[in-house]
């Protein structure tokens, strides 16, 4: 019954993703902490949280969801540590405009994996071109938003964070049709947080990483705890638009949506920083016609 209500509803959850991967960037790019250490806060926190929920779950029968979780867990300790890293080196709003070409990947890999999902677009080519349209305006939107060219050295490093994105989505929409709705959301956010803990814990061991950063113990506990939170909030949030919606490239082309966050921010602490603006309502008008021909 539930899920009947919300089946149209992924984009408000997509749409709140897209809100706090604006808040995670800033994060990195005006915290000072090492990218590994906001990478462990962001395991932990929600590791702790969920833990004590698991009693109620019922597990998935399917071990293609252990498979997909435990391998987007994997690839997230790496991306989430380069794209704070990306934040804090370029600043959140040349690393979050890279991410958008990430639509056009996970659409058309998606396209071709997904039987069901190619036959019914197929089927209706009015809103196949739609959507077309849509993911194009949102991708070239996104990369233009900055009127100066899109630095070499940025681009090169966030090429291997473009296609690992890509894998995460893909790998994310099938854990979450391998499981049960509630089920699903809660325990693939609990897993993937217990594998980035340990992962990121033990680099942290065995690399200088691990060094001070200038806080406090104190400090140090609130900051990984708000940028947890975040992240909690965050996985939530898209794993429930990863149930719920067709295809992963609707909820990746909402979630990037999040470039226009940042520059209102920048706008509002008056940050220097030459955003294209037409860009940025480009990139929203792509967003709301992905809602428009996908659930009406």
């Amino acid at each position: 019954m539930l899920l009947n209500i919300t089946d149209h509803l992924w984009w408000v959850f997509a749409m709140a993703t897209s809100l706090l991967t604006a808040s995670i960037f800033l994060m990195g790019q005006y915290v000072d902490m090492p990218a590994i250490q906001k990478t462990f806060w962001r395991g932990l926190v929600p590791f702790i949280a969920l833990t004590p929920i698991l009693p109620f779950l019922e597990w998935p029968a399917q071990p293609l969801f252990y498979v997909a979780t435990l391998t987007t867990a994997l690839i997230v300790s790496y991306s989430d540590t380069q794209n704070f890293a990306a934040a804090s080196k370029f600043g959140a709003g040349v690393a979050i405009r890279m991410k958008p070409f990430i639509i056009w990947l996970v659409f058309l890999v998606w396209f071709i994996l997904d039987s069901d999902t190619r036959s019914d677009l197929l089927s209706q080519p009015l809103v196949f071109s739609s959507v077309l349209v849509c993911l194009l305006i949102g991708a070239l939107s996104a990369s233009f938003m900055n009127r100066c060219p899109i630095s070499r050295s940025a681009l090169i490093f966030y090429l291997p964070i473009i296609g690992l994105g890509a894998c995460v989505d893909i790998l994310n929409k099938t854990a979450m049709d391998s499981s049960g709705f509630m089920s699903g959301v809660i325990i693939y956010a609990w897993m993937q947080a217990l594998v980035i803990s340990i992962v990121t814990f033990l680099i942290q061991k065995r690399t200088a990483a691990a060094s001070p950063s200038g806080h406090t113990i104190i400090s140090n506990l609130k900051i990984g705890g708000i940028i947890g939170c975040i992240f909690l909030c965050a996985n939530l949030c898209k794993n429930t638009a990863m149930s719920l919606t067709l295809n992963p490239s609707y909820v990746t082309a909402i979630v990037f949506t999040s470039p226009v966050w940042v520059s209102l921010y920048y706008k509002y602490i008056q940050h220097k920083e030459p955003v294209n603006i037409w860009a940025g309502y480009g990139l929203i008008l792509s967003a709301i016609g992905l809602i428009l021909c996908t659930t009406y």
